[in-house]
Protein backbone atom coordinates (compact mmCIF):
# COMPACT_ATOMS: atom_id res chain seq x y z
CA UNK A 1 0.00 0.00 0.00
CA UNK A 2 1.22 3.36 -1.09
CA UNK A 3 -0.06 6.92 -0.26
CA UNK A 4 1.89 7.86 -4.16
CA UNK A 5 0.69 6.87 -7.60
CA UNK A 6 3.58 3.81 -7.68
CA UNK A 7 6.06 2.17 -5.49
CA UNK A 8 9.55 3.73 -5.47
CA UNK A 9 8.67 7.00 -6.98
CA UNK A 10 10.93 9.20 -5.62
CA UNK A 11 14.19 6.90 -6.98
CA UNK A 12 12.51 5.68 -10.67
CA UNK A 13 10.45 6.62 -13.52
CA UNK A 14 7.66 5.54 -14.48
CA UNK A 15 9.13 2.91 -17.28
CA UNK A 16 11.02 1.32 -13.60
CA UNK A 17 8.46 1.38 -11.46
CA UNK A 18 5.97 -0.25 -13.52
CA UNK A 19 8.60 -3.19 -13.84
CA UNK A 20 8.55 -3.37 -9.95
CA UNK A 21 4.93 -3.37 -9.83
CA UNK A 22 4.49 -6.37 -12.44
CA UNK A 23 7.48 -8.12 -10.16
CA UNK A 24 5.44 -8.07 -7.15
CA UNK A 25 2.09 -8.67 -8.78
CA UNK A 26 3.79 -11.42 -10.84
CA UNK A 27 4.59 -12.88 -7.17
CA UNK A 28 1.17 -12.83 -5.65
CA UNK A 29 1.33 -9.54 -3.82
CA UNK A 30 -1.72 -7.65 -3.97
CA UNK A 31 -0.93 -3.67 -4.44
CA UNK A 32 -3.48 -0.58 -3.52
CA UNK A 33 -1.71 2.87 -4.25
CA UNK A 34 -3.01 6.16 -4.11
CA UNK A 35 -4.36 5.04 -1.15
CA UNK A 36 -3.89 6.61 2.30
CA UNK A 37 -4.23 4.94 6.24
CA UNK A 38 -6.91 6.24 8.14
CA UNK A 39 -6.90 3.69 11.13
CA UNK A 40 -6.15 0.17 12.57
CA UNK A 41 -8.74 -2.20 13.58
CA UNK A 42 -8.58 -5.27 15.63
CA UNK A 43 -9.60 -6.61 19.21
CA UNK A 44 -5.92 -6.93 21.40
CA UNK A 45 -4.31 -7.57 17.73
CA UNK A 46 -3.82 -5.98 14.71
CA UNK A 47 -7.10 -7.55 12.20
CA UNK A 48 -7.20 -4.71 9.02
CA UNK A 49 -6.31 -1.51 7.68
CA UNK A 50 -8.65 1.24 6.89
CA UNK A 51 -7.96 3.44 3.86
CA UNK A 52 -9.46 6.52 2.14
CA UNK A 53 -10.80 4.01 -0.26
CA UNK A 54 -11.14 0.62 1.49
CA UNK A 55 -10.05 -1.85 3.90
CA UNK A 56 -8.14 -4.98 4.23
CA UNK A 57 -7.65 -8.11 6.97
CA UNK A 58 -4.31 -8.54 8.21
CA UNK A 59 -2.04 -10.09 9.69
CA UNK A 60 0.58 -7.75 10.59
CA UNK A 61 1.24 -3.95 9.93
CA UNK A 62 4.67 -2.40 8.64
CA UNK A 63 4.83 1.30 8.61
CA UNK A 64 6.93 2.91 6.65
CA UNK A 65 6.48 6.73 6.89
CA UNK A 66 9.49 8.53 6.12
CA UNK A 67 12.25 10.60 8.22
CA UNK A 68 11.91 13.07 11.15
CA UNK A 69 15.23 14.45 11.84
CA UNK A 70 15.57 14.21 15.47
CA UNK A 71 16.61 17.99 16.70
CA UNK A 72 16.31 17.90 20.39
CA UNK A 73 19.66 19.00 21.18
CA UNK A 74 20.20 21.79 19.36
CA UNK A 75 16.74 23.55 17.79
CA UNK A 76 16.61 26.03 19.83
CA UNK A 77 19.91 27.98 18.93
CA UNK A 78 21.06 25.97 15.83
CA UNK A 79 20.00 26.96 12.18
CA UNK A 80 17.40 24.46 10.26
CA UNK A 81 16.42 23.17 7.20
CA UNK A 82 12.86 22.96 5.72
CA UNK A 83 12.23 20.12 7.63
CA UNK A 84 13.92 20.48 10.21
CA UNK A 85 17.45 19.10 10.13
CA UNK A 86 20.11 20.80 11.45
CA UNK A 87 21.61 22.98 8.27
CA UNK A 88 25.44 22.18 7.94
CA UNK A 89 28.25 23.38 5.32
CA UNK A 90 30.50 20.70 3.70
CA UNK A 91 32.82 20.29 7.22
CA UNK A 92 29.49 19.29 8.96
CA UNK A 93 29.92 22.32 11.05
CA UNK A 94 26.76 23.90 12.24
CA UNK A 95 25.46 27.75 12.44
CA UNK A 96 27.70 27.50 16.08
CA UNK A 97 30.95 27.00 15.27
CA UNK A 98 31.28 24.88 18.07
CA UNK A 99 29.11 22.71 16.73
CA UNK A 100 29.27 19.77 14.06
CA UNK A 101 25.64 17.62 13.30
CA UNK A 102 25.81 14.26 11.38
CA UNK A 103 23.69 11.31 10.25
CA UNK A 104 20.17 11.81 9.76
CA UNK A 105 19.48 14.68 11.97
CA UNK A 106 21.47 16.56 9.45
CA UNK A 107 21.49 18.11 5.73
CA UNK A 108 23.95 16.87 2.92
CA UNK A 109 25.26 19.08 0.13
CA UNK A 110 23.48 17.55 -3.38
CA UNK A 111 25.71 17.23 -6.37
CA UNK A 112 22.54 16.48 -8.42
CA UNK A 113 21.11 19.38 -7.72
CA UNK A 114 23.87 21.53 -6.37
CA UNK A 115 21.87 22.50 -3.25
CA UNK A 116 21.99 21.62 0.13
CA UNK A 117 19.43 18.58 0.20
CA UNK A 118 18.23 16.41 3.19
CA UNK A 119 18.88 12.56 2.18
CA UNK A 120 18.72 9.89 4.70
CA UNK A 121 20.80 7.26 3.97
CA UNK A 122 23.28 4.85 6.03
CA UNK A 123 26.49 6.02 3.57
CA UNK A 124 26.03 9.55 3.91
CA UNK A 125 25.69 8.96 7.94
CA UNK A 126 29.08 7.77 8.16
CA UNK A 127 30.93 9.96 5.62
CA UNK A 128 29.21 12.45 7.77
CA UNK A 129 30.84 11.08 10.52
CA UNK A 130 34.30 10.33 9.63
CA UNK A 131 34.04 14.55 8.22
CA UNK A 132 32.99 15.56 11.46
CA UNK A 133 35.25 13.73 13.61
CA UNK A 134 38.63 15.36 11.08
CA UNK A 135 37.54 18.85 11.77
CA UNK A 136 36.10 18.95 15.04
CA UNK A 137 40.10 17.62 15.97
CA UNK A 138 41.70 19.66 13.92
CA UNK A 139 42.02 18.26 10.72
CA UNK A 140 40.09 20.40 8.14
CA UNK A 141 38.25 17.71 5.53
CA UNK A 142 35.33 18.45 3.59
CA UNK A 143 32.81 16.63 2.06
CA UNK A 144 32.71 16.25 -1.91
CA UNK A 145 28.63 16.10 -1.55
CA UNK A 146 26.09 12.74 -2.80
CA UNK A 147 24.20 11.33 -4.86
CA UNK A 148 21.65 9.25 -3.07
CA UNK A 149 22.90 6.39 -4.45
CA UNK A 150 21.07 3.69 -3.88
CA UNK A 151 19.24 0.18 -4.96
CA UNK A 152 16.89 -2.86 -3.83
CA UNK A 153 16.23 -6.16 -5.59
CA UNK A 154 12.79 -7.97 -4.59
CA UNK A 155 12.57 -11.78 -5.91
CA UNK A 156 15.59 -11.51 -8.06
CA UNK A 157 14.89 -8.38 -9.80
CA UNK A 158 17.36 -5.58 -9.58
CA UNK A 159 17.31 -2.06 -9.20
CA UNK A 160 19.25 0.93 -8.71
CA UNK A 161 19.58 4.58 -9.38
CA UNK A 162 21.57 8.00 -9.00
CA UNK A 163 21.02 11.21 -8.41
CA UNK A 164 17.32 12.65 -9.54
CA UNK A 165 14.77 11.74 -11.94
CA UNK A 166 13.64 12.94 -14.94
CA UNK A 167 10.03 13.57 -13.51
CA UNK A 168 12.23 15.25 -10.36
CA UNK A 169 14.49 17.77 -12.50
CA UNK A 170 11.45 18.60 -14.68
CA UNK A 171 9.92 19.80 -11.61
CA UNK A 172 12.94 21.30 -10.62
CA UNK A 173 13.25 23.17 -13.74
CA UNK A 174 15.59 21.37 -15.33
CA UNK A 175 15.47 21.47 -19.08
CA UNK A 176 16.26 17.87 -18.83
CA UNK A 177 15.64 14.99 -21.13
CA UNK A 178 16.36 10.79 -20.75
CA UNK A 179 18.33 8.27 -23.31
CA UNK A 180 17.00 4.90 -22.55
CA UNK A 181 18.23 1.76 -23.64
CA UNK A 182 17.78 -1.92 -23.18
CA UNK A 183 19.86 -4.55 -24.16
CA UNK A 184 21.30 -8.08 -22.84
CA UNK A 185 23.69 -7.90 -20.97
CA UNK A 186 26.48 -10.03 -22.75
CA UNK A 187 26.33 -11.08 -26.36
CA UNK A 188 23.28 -12.96 -27.84
CA UNK A 189 25.09 -15.74 -28.21
CA UNK A 190 25.87 -16.26 -24.48
CA UNK A 191 22.32 -17.62 -23.86
CA UNK A 192 22.83 -18.98 -20.10
CA UNK A 193 22.38 -15.82 -16.87
CA UNK A 194 22.25 -13.72 -20.06
CA UNK A 195 19.32 -11.39 -19.15
CA UNK A 196 18.52 -8.02 -20.51
CA UNK A 197 19.48 -4.47 -18.94
CA UNK A 198 17.22 -1.65 -18.98
CA UNK A 199 19.10 1.76 -18.94
CA UNK A 200 17.84 5.18 -18.27
CA UNK A 201 20.45 8.45 -17.86
CA UNK A 202 18.73 11.96 -17.33
CA UNK A 203 20.77 14.78 -18.22
CA UNK A 204 20.30 18.72 -18.66
CA UNK A 205 20.00 19.75 -22.45
CA UNK A 206 21.73 23.04 -21.66
CA UNK A 207 24.59 22.33 -19.53
CA UNK A 208 24.93 18.47 -21.05
CA UNK A 209 25.61 17.25 -17.30
CA UNK A 210 24.42 13.92 -16.48
CA UNK A 211 22.06 14.34 -13.29
CA UNK A 212 20.76 10.79 -12.44
CA UNK A 213 20.86 7.57 -14.04
CA UNK A 214 18.39 3.92 -13.15
CA UNK A 215 19.02 0.69 -14.32
CA UNK A 216 17.13 -2.46 -13.73
CA UNK A 217 17.89 -6.65 -14.53
CA UNK A 218 17.54 -9.92 -13.39
CA UNK A 219 21.73 -9.12 -13.95
CA UNK A 220 24.00 -7.71 -10.67
CA UNK A 221 24.25 -4.26 -12.49
CA UNK A 222 24.47 -2.55 -9.29
CA UNK A 223 28.71 -1.80 -9.75
CA UNK A 224 27.29 0.33 -12.72
CA UNK A 225 25.26 2.94 -10.59
CA UNK A 226 29.10 3.54 -9.00
CA UNK A 227 30.16 5.03 -12.32
CA UNK A 228 27.25 7.01 -12.78
CA UNK A 229 27.54 8.48 -8.50
CA UNK A 230 30.67 9.85 -9.44
CA UNK A 231 29.79 10.88 -12.42
CA UNK A 232 27.12 13.40 -10.90
CA UNK A 233 29.56 14.19 -8.30
CA UNK A 234 32.20 15.34 -11.11
CA UNK A 235 29.79 16.50 -13.34
CA UNK A 236 30.37 15.09 -16.55
CA UNK A 237 28.49 15.25 -19.64
CA UNK A 238 26.01 12.97 -21.49
CA UNK A 239 28.39 13.63 -24.38
CA UNK A 240 31.90 12.12 -22.39
CA UNK A 241 29.94 8.58 -22.48
CA UNK A 242 29.86 8.35 -26.00
CA UNK A 243 32.42 6.65 -26.89
CA UNK A 244 35.03 6.17 -23.60
CA UNK A 245 36.82 3.34 -23.18
CA UNK A 246 34.50 0.68 -22.06
CA UNK A 247 36.77 -2.93 -21.24
CA UNK A 248 35.00 -5.70 -23.11
CA UNK A 249 34.42 -9.81 -22.50
CA UNK A 250 31.74 -11.74 -23.49
CA UNK A 251 32.00 -13.68 -19.71
CA UNK A 252 30.58 -10.45 -18.82
CA UNK A 253 29.19 -7.62 -21.03
CA UNK A 254 29.39 -6.18 -24.57
CA UNK A 255 31.66 -4.08 -26.77
CA UNK A 256 29.24 -1.69 -26.86
CA UNK A 257 26.80 -2.18 -24.29
CA UNK A 258 23.90 -0.31 -22.77
CA UNK A 259 25.89 2.64 -21.34
CA UNK A 260 27.82 3.34 -24.26
CA UNK A 261 24.52 2.79 -26.55
CA UNK A 262 22.51 5.02 -24.00
CA UNK A 263 24.45 7.73 -24.23
CA UNK A 264 25.31 7.21 -28.06
CA UNK A 265 21.31 7.52 -28.36
CA UNK A 266 21.47 10.98 -26.89
CA UNK A 267 20.08 14.16 -27.79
Amino acid sequence: MDAAETCLSCYYDDIFTERMTKNLTDHGIELAYNESVVKIEGDKKVERIVTNKGSYDVDMVVLCIGFKPNNALGRDHLELFGNGAFLVDKKQQTSDKDVFAIGDCATVFDNAIQKTNYIALATNAVRSGIIAAHNACGIELESVGVQGSNGISIWGYNMVSTGITLTKALELGYDAVATDYEDLQKPGFITDDNDKVLIRIVYDMKTRVILGAQLASHENISMTIHMFSLAIQEQVTIDKLKLFDVFFLPHFNQPYNYITMAALGAK
